[in-house]
């Protein structure tokens, strides 16, 4: 029997040896990322707060779909996700990402340069033709804009749980 880590270890050192344009995260291939990313990424999905995992897991199939991909969709799961390790740090569900940030902030102080670039990337999400709401102009999301929230997103969870 095989070790899944060893496994998919595998299947993503024969890909960047082949110079493939995908790797292999959580049992779903995807565009490549570098091995830091695929690290966070994965670290992140390792977490033992299931809403953290249900949306970046999420997140990851929806970005991850070839026949469908869901880039708008996969950015909504991803900041989420930072919105439910907020709000399980601070052990409230009420609010949104901002409210648990404060709360988080009071607690233990943030760089105010931080605090300030998640609250901004939320609010990238939130405001009136933002992500999280009803497309009024079509916006041009990409799969880039997905990546990267994915793993910006995963990186902030990674770092809050270990702070």
């Amino acid at each position: 029997m095989h070790d899944p880590d060893e496994v998919a270890s595998r299947i993503r050192n024969a890909l960047e040896r082949e110079n493939q344009a995908y790797t292999f995260v959580d049992d779903r291939f995807i565009d490549r990322m570098t091995p830091q990313e695929i690290q966070s990424v994965e670290t992140a999905l390792q977490t033992p707060i299931e809403g953290v995992r249900v949306h970046l897991t999420d997140a990851l199939r929806k970005l991850s779909d070839r026949e469908n991909p869901d880039f708008r969709n996969s950015i909504k799961e991803s900041v989420s996700a930072v919105e439910a390790a907020c709000k399980h740090l601070v052990g409230s569900q009420k609010g949104d990402l901002n409210v648990a940030l404060n709360k988080l902030h009071a607690r233990r102080p943030l760089h105010q340069a931080l605090k300030n670039a998640i609250s901004t990337l939320y609010g990238w999400t939130s405001d009136d033709s933002g992500i999280r709401h009803a497309i009024k102009d079509i916006e041009n999301v990409e799969r880039a804009d997905a990546q990267f929230m994915l793993v910006a997103c995963s990186a902030f969870v990674n770092y809050m749980l270990t702070r």
